[in-house]
This record gives structure tokens, sequence and C-alpha cells, in this order.
């Protein structure tokens, strides 16, 4: 997505797009997994691996959804304060099927490199009892969940949009707002015999806000 800030004035802030920025930000699933390109593992400082994935032509992959809804706050793992966190979204169906093919072509490229990434050979059973989809049942929620990593503040920090297109503030709390996300693969994470894709919302418009669906306490029927 390409945005165009020529000053900080509500007039001249408005992305600079032919089409509406819901139209920008409509719903695309990247299916050309097929052709993506798995650079080498290098190791990280947690002790793990990572491994850079692009297109065919070498370019970042992004995903678009449709507006969903946030069913919980974005949040740190076991930490409040955390400024990088989980914004996990009430997945449809086509983000559903979308992630069934691309999680068992992941594992099938994994067990072709196996010995590169692991050090052993494995095959796509024990490869998958190990691998952790973006796409999560949470039967709290009563959905699957797509799960995707945000900076609130410092560097990739994400760009959050009003409806017209223009720059706003991240909402007090991102429970029960309904969202349209762009989010590029950071790539594949690996921890011993774990590993999955990382996801990173880099845009968010928002819809609706949660505290804008609530019902007013003095309201009279």
């Amino acid at each position: 997505m390409h945005t165009t800030l020529r000053s900080n004035t509500t007039a001249e802030t408005k992305l600079d797009w032919e089409q509406p920025i819901a139209q920008r930000m409509a719903e695309r699933l990247p299916q050309d997994y097929q052709s993506w390109r798995l650079a080498a593992p290098v190791p990280n400082k947690a002790g793990g691996k990572s491994a850079g994935i692009v297109d065919q032509s070498g370019s970042p992959i992004t995903l678009y959804t449709a507006p969903l809804r946030v069913p919980f706050d974005a949040q740190g793992f076991k930490d409040e304060t955390a400024t990088r966190v989980n914004l996990c979204l009430e997945a449809n169906e086509a983000i559903t099927k979308w992630a069934q093919g691309l999680d068992a072509h992941i594992v099938a490229l994994m067990e072709a490199r196996s010995q590169v990434f692991f050090g052993k050979v494995l095959n796509a059973a024990e490869l998958g009892a190990n691998y952790h989809s973006a796409v999560k049942d949470a039967d709290k929620y009563g959905a699957q969940l797509l799960k995707l990593k945000m900076n609130k503040s410092g560097r990739g920090c994400v760009r959050v949009w009003n409806e017209a297109g223009i720059p706003r503030s991240q909402p007090a709390t991102w429970q029960d707002c309904t969202v349209q996300a762009r989010a590029t693969l950071k790539g594949i994470w690996i921890q011993g015999r774990s590993f999955g894709l990382t996801w990173e919302v880099v845009d968010v418009l928002i819809k609706t806000e949660g505290d804008a669906m609530m019902e007013c306490p003095f309201q009279t029927a």
C-alpha cells in the first residue's frame, strides 16, 4: 500500500489513492504460495531460527482481510505493557480455507528441507504435529482466530486509518472493533521442533469501534 502524506492538515493528509480506502483494503489472500521462495535459516537471540519468505519475483508477501471483529484487546504474551502484541481477528470462511492450503504447503516445504532447518530428516506427520498455524480454534469465542503480530509503537509501528483514508490514533481498546488489516509475511520462525509463519500488521482500517457499539446506559425505551 502506497501512501502519500502531504502535510498534517486534515484536508491534505487523506490518502492519495484513486479508489476509496475500503476498496484498496478489500480482502485479498495470496494464492501463489507454491511459488514462494524460502531463504536459509538464520539463528536469533532467543536460541531459535528464522527464515525469510518472498514471492517468485523476490517481493514481500501481503494479505488483506475483509472487515473482521477483534474479540479481545491487542496484547502481549503475559505482558500488559508490551508494545509488540498479538492482534487476533475472527477469521471468516475464506481465510480458514485459504489457511488450510497454505499450511499444508508450508509443512511440505519444510519436509523437503527438514535436514537444513531441524538438523534431521522429519516426515510431514512429525512436522505437522509441531506446526503453529496463524488460524487457531478458539472455543471460548466460538470462532477461529487469525493471529497477527502488531507493533503499537516504535519501529514498524502500525498505521491506523479511518474510513475516509485519514490517519487516526489507535483505539483505546481494540476489543469489539471491526477492522480491515493489511499484513506482510515476515517469514518462518523456528523454536526447537516448533515452527510457524509470522504475519505482521502494517495498516489497519477501523470500520467501527467497540465503544461506539455500546448502548447509552441512560437511554430509555
